[in-house]
């Protein structure tokens, strides 16, 4: 009697496990682990065209641009954005309209339009060294580098972009240009994806 009691015990025992471990995977399915937001902004600037010494260790905010104040936001980004070029494209690379939900493109329209300067933590970054000072007579460098926080925005299929300005210059300030980036992560890489031309001098 007690034999049998104790196979049945087993059988009970080795159905609950089975329950436990189906649901435990069909949540983690449901529920796939996210990446932090600062994590794929930090991961995109590494793989972004950064030269020692050049870029600026706080980014841009409203308060430093105000060309920002015109272009960056989801209705200017959405109609001027281009594949590669705004003087060899006349229209538009991307409705993103048919990308982004309506949530979506409201949460990142007030995204852009609240963007605050970020002191960039130097230690998650793949350079040695970020500019610490605005008088071009104390650098040493050739260029001038300056950026927004990267915006990281999902997609209504779940696919990451990220949306920032960027800007440079010549150390005597004769050369350089303004664009808003728009990149796209496959897998582990980001890929460019569109851009929006703001300025050239």
């Amino acid at each position: 009697m007690r034999q049998k009691m104790n196979q049945w015990l087993k059988v009970i025992l080795a159905f609950n496990c089975s329950i436990f471990l189906t649901l435990s995977c069909t949540s983690l399915k449901n529920h796939p682990v996210t990446i932090d937001d600062e994590h794929l902004a930090y991961e995109l600037l590494n793989q972004f065209d950064i030269i020692e010494g050049a870029l600026f260790y706080k980014t841009k905010g409203f308060d430093v641009d105000n060309r920002l104040k015109d272009w960056f936001n989801y209705e200017s980004i959405n109609f001027n954005n281009r594949k590669e070029s705004y003087i060899l494209e006349r229209d538009r690379f991307v409705d993103f309209d048919t990308v982004f939900s309506s949530q979506q493109q409201e949460k990142l329209d007030n995204n852009l339009k609240n963007i605050e300067p970020v002191n960039l933590k130097e230690e998650k970054l793949n350079i040695n060294r970020l500019r610490y000072t605005r008088k071009r007579t104390e650098l040493d460098v050739d260029f001038l580098q300056a950026l927004t926080f990267p915006i990281i925005q999902r997609d209504k299929n779940d696919n990451i972009f990220a949306f920032f300005f960027y800007s440079w210059s010549s150390i005597d300030g004769l050369n350089g240009s303004s664009e808003i980036y728009i990149y796209k992560r496959d897998g582990d890489k980001w890929e460019r994806f569109a851009v929006v031309f703001v300025s050239i001098t």
